[in-house]
C-alpha cells in the first residue's frame, strides 16, 4: 500500500490484523512505525514496491502522486516483470 493517511491507513490496519503479508511506503517514519510494529514490512522506493509485491494499492490525493509513484524514472514502470500479472488499484 503507497500512502498510510485517513483511508489508506485503516485498510493497513484491516489487513495487518487479519494477518496478511503486507508491503507498505510511506515517507513519515513516524506515520508507518505502527503498522510495522504489527507487522507490515516497510520498502524504501518505489522501485522496491513492484520488486517485493504482486498487488499495489494507492490511495494518493492527485495525478501528479500518481505519475510520480508509477511513471518516474525511478517508478515502478522500471521494474516490472512483464511475465508477472500485477493489479493496480
Amino acid at each position: 500500500i503507497y500512502s498510510l493517511g485517513n483511508v489508506g491507513g485503516k485498510l493497513v490496519e484491516n489487513i495487518v490484523r487479519n494477518g496478511n503479508d503486507l508491503t507498505i511506503r510511506y515517507l513519515n517514519k513516524n506515520v508507518a512505525n505502527p503498522f510495522l510494529d504489527k507487522g507490515a514490512k516497510r520498502v524504501d522506493c518505489q522501485r522496491n514496491i513492484a520488486e517485493n509485491v504482486d498487488l499495489i494499492i494507492t490511495f494518493l490525493p492527485n495525478p501528479a502522486a500518481c505519475c510520480s509513484l508509477i511513471e518516474a524514472d525511478y517508478g515502478i514502470l522500471v521494474v516490472l516483470d512483464l511475465d508477472k500479472k500485477y493489479e493496480l488499484a
